[in-house]
C-alpha cells in the first residue's frame, strides 16, 4: 500500500522552523544517529506522521536492536494506535538532473524496500510491519514513483506501506548533504518554554500545508 501527502513549511527556511517542531521531531534531531546527512529528513518525517497519524516516537535509531548486528537498520520506530511501526527515510532525486527518471525511481524502491525487510527480519522490536516514507520535491517525482511502486512484485511491498510526501520550499531537505547544519544543541526541558514563546506558538502554526494523506494503492 502507498499512501501520498503534502508538507509546505511558511517561508523562513530551516533554522528558523527547527525551535517550531514537536518534542518528538526535536529528539530525532538531536539524539545521535548510526551517520548520513540525514537529520532533517529523519525529524520532518517524524513531524509529520505525528501530525497526520498522532503517531508519537517509540525508539530513536541507536536505541534500536538486532540481531545479528551489523545489517540493515531503520531510522526510528513509532506507535501508532498502541502498535510499534519501523519507520525508515529517504530523499528521492537525482543529484545530477534533479528530475528523477523511471530507472532510478525503481532502483531507489527495491533498495529501500529491501532494507526494510532486511532490518525486519532482524530486529529485536515487536513490530511486524514498517513505514517508508519518501520525501519529493516536486509532483512529477511523486507520479515517477507510484508508477514504479505499481510494477514492483508483491514480496517486496506486502509488509511495509510507502509515504510519497511532496515537499517544495524548504531547500536544507533536499541539500542536507551539501549544507552545514544548524549546531544541534541539548533539548529544552521539558515545560521550559516561555510565556512569549507559547503565545508565538499558538498565533502561528510553522506549516503552510500539511495535506491529509489519501490511499493510493493496494
Amino acid at each position: 500500500m502507498c499512501i501520498e501527502s503534502e508538507l509546505q513549511p511558511k517561508a523562513g527556511g530551516w533554522s528558523q522552523l527547527l525551535p517550531t517542531l514537536s518534542p518528538d521531531a526535536l529528539r530525532v534531531f538531536h539524539e545521535e544517529n548510526a551517520g548520513g546527512a540525514s537529520a532533517i529528513s529523519e525529524c520532518l518525517s517524524m513531524e509529520v506522521l505525528r501530525r497526520t497519524f498522532n503517531a508519537s516516537l517509540k525508539h530513536t535509531e541507536m536505541q534500536l536492536t538486532y540481531w545479528p548486528p551489523n545489517g540493515a537498520i531503520t531510522d526510528f520506530s513509532v506507535v501508532l494506535d498502541g502498535v510499534e511501526l519501523g519507520v525508515s527515510v529517504t530523499r528521492a532525486f537525482d543529484f545530477a538532473t534533479g528530475a528523477l527518471s523511471s530507472v532510478n525511481a525503481e532502483a531507489l524502491l527495491r533498495k529501500k524496500l529491501g532494507g526494510v525487510l532486511r532490518s525486519s527480519a532482524t530486529s529485536c522490536q515487536d513490530w511486524r510491519k514498517q513505514l517508508l516514507h519518501i520525501w519529493c520535491q516536486s509532483r512529477a517525482d511523486v507520479v515517477t514513483l507510484q508508477h514504479a511502486y505499481a510494477l514492483l512484485p508483491i514480496e517486496i511491498v506486502a509488509d511495509t506501506v510507502v509515504i510519497f510526501t511532496l515537499c517544495r520550499g524548504l531547500h536544507e531537505l533536499f541539500a542536507e548533504k551539501q549544507s552545514k547544519q544548524p549546531q544541534r544543541t541539548a533539548n529544552k526541558t521539558k515545560g521550559s518554554k516561555d510565556a512569549e514563546h507559547l503565545r508565538i506558538l499558538a498565533d502561528s502554526d510553522p506549516f503552510f500545508r500539511v495535506q491529509a494523506p489519501r490511499a493510493l494503492g493496494g
